[in-house]
């Protein structure tokens, strides 16, 4: 008997480790579990305020993307190649792209969700397609493929000056010829400082995207303050040369003189 409770108590002390490991094995897989629910949880939060924006066009996507389709259609009559980075869930560029002659599309994002969703909306435009996970500004540096047009949305105003610079410079080697870099972003007036932007634009945001919850309004106005560096045409137009195009123009300006549409042409 007691031979036996000898033998259980060392089978137990041999398992104690492997019951340690697993126990710290499934507190991670649960951390991870909690990570990835907040992640997500906080992406359709900001999803659901860029959904109300997109849907009342407070960002003029209608206007932007009607100009796109037109362009490529003029431009890129068939066999294009198009790089679309933050695609986010490609909603507004998969119908500018239904009626083009694209043969090939890349996605990049960064989040899971938004990738998913971009797969299902870009199901209808008949392509060779693509969907990457990563940050768009990684991503450009690492590249080794070439595209007829790069299109950017949204996102440029995150970077900082130089990290601007740094980005149109690799784009411009990673166009073929006859190509573009088409960008649809925030911008100052040639008369606006950050704070006067940030007056001006906040101003705007308060009057015109009435849809919005106070709640999800201050949640905007954090992101803005925080994350919102954008720049003066005059700027993008003085780094063109330096970064291998040969000019860069208006596409669209909102009424506002917010949200704009430039186009680089190598």
């Amino acid at each position: 008997m007691q031979k036996n409770k000898a033998r259980i108590f060392a089978g137990f002390i041999f398992l104690l480790p492997l019951v340690k490991r697993e126990r710290i094995h499934v507190r991670r897989q649960v951390t991870k579990i909690d990570r990835r629910t907040k992640d997500v949880k906080a992406f359709f939060d900001r999803w659901k305020i860029y959904q109300k924006a997109m849907k009342n066009n407070y960002m003029f996507h209608r206007e932007v993307y009607a100009i796109l389709r037109k362009f490529l259609q003029k431009n890129f009559r068939q066999g294009f190649s198009l790089l679309d980075l933050g695609c986010g869930d490609a909603s507004f560029i998969s119908k500018a792209l239904r009626h083009t002659g694209i043969s090939q599309y890349r996605g990049v994002d960064l989040t899971d969700v938004a990738l998913g969703i971009a797969r299902e909306n870009m199901k209808k435009v008949k392509c060779d397609k693509k969907f990457i996970k990563g940050d768009f500004a990684k991503f450009i540096r690492k590249n080794k493929e070439t595209y007829d047009v790069i299109w950017l949305g949204l996102a440029l105003h995150h970077l900082s000056l130089r990290q601007k610079a740094l980005f149109l410079t690799k784009c411009g080697k990673i166009i073929n010829k006859n190509g573009c870099l088409m960008i649809f972003d925030p911008f100052m007036r040639e008369s606006d400082d950050r704070r006067e932007y940030l007056r001006r634009s906040l101003k705007v945001y308060t009057k015109h995207w009435r849809v919005l919850t106070p709640e999800e309004m201050a949640r905007l106005f954090g992101h803005i303050k925080t994350s919102d560096y954008p720049e003066k045409f005059s700027m993008y137009r003085s780094l063109a040369p330096r970064t291998g195009f040969r000019k860069v123009r208006y596409l669209f300006k909102d009424p506002f003189g917010i949200h704009c549409l430039i186009c680089y042409y190598v």
